[in-house]
């Protein structure tokens, strides 16, 4: 059985935030890139002319800087969706884990013995599992109140 403490380690963060700054940095240096063009200009069309020549001077290291980014964007996509899917399955191992928790509290009362989550490797305390089995209980009694009730008429229009 594993365990839930031991299925919620945190996803390397820091991974999706390197990959994030990389791009950042990619589209700073392009920026600079065009700066150096600047030099020496004041008015609208001499930037403009120097963002031109700048750009033509530099096409390879510009064509190079896209497909840079493009690679880091695409990595940060990949990185989010495993970051996405790490996180639905952990989601789905808390549940399953509180699922087993409540069973066996539920045992244990019946027994008419105190239960400790930690002797079964749960990091869940009785008041959680309490609440949970509660909600649950409410929960079943709420839909067959609701299927068990006559459906109102529909007020008619005149």
């Amino acid at each position: 059985m594993v365990t839930f403490d031991k299925a919620v380690r945190p996803y390397p963060r820091d991974v999706l935030a390197t990959r994030i700054t990389c791009g950042r940095r990619a589209r700073a240096i392009e920026n600079n890139m065009f700066a150096l063009g600047h030099q020496g200009e004041r008015r609208e069309i001499q930037v403009a002319l120097a963002d031109a020549r700048t750009f033509q001077a530099n096409a390879n290291q510009f064509q190079l800087l896209t497909i840079y980014e493009q690679r880091i964007s695409r990595t940060v996509q990949r990185n989010l969706q495993q970051l996405q899917a790490l996180q639905a399955e952990r989601r789905q191992q808390h549940e399953r884990a509180l699922e087993e928790a409540q069973l066996l509290a539920q045992q244990s009362l019946v027994n008419g013995l105190a239960y400790d989550p930690a002797k079964d490797g749960f990091v869940f305390s009785n008041a959680e599992i309490n609440f949970a089995i509660d909600r649950g209980n409410r929960l079943r009694e709420a839909k067959h109140a609701a299927s068990s009730k006559p459906k109102p008429f529909a007020a008619r229009a005149a």
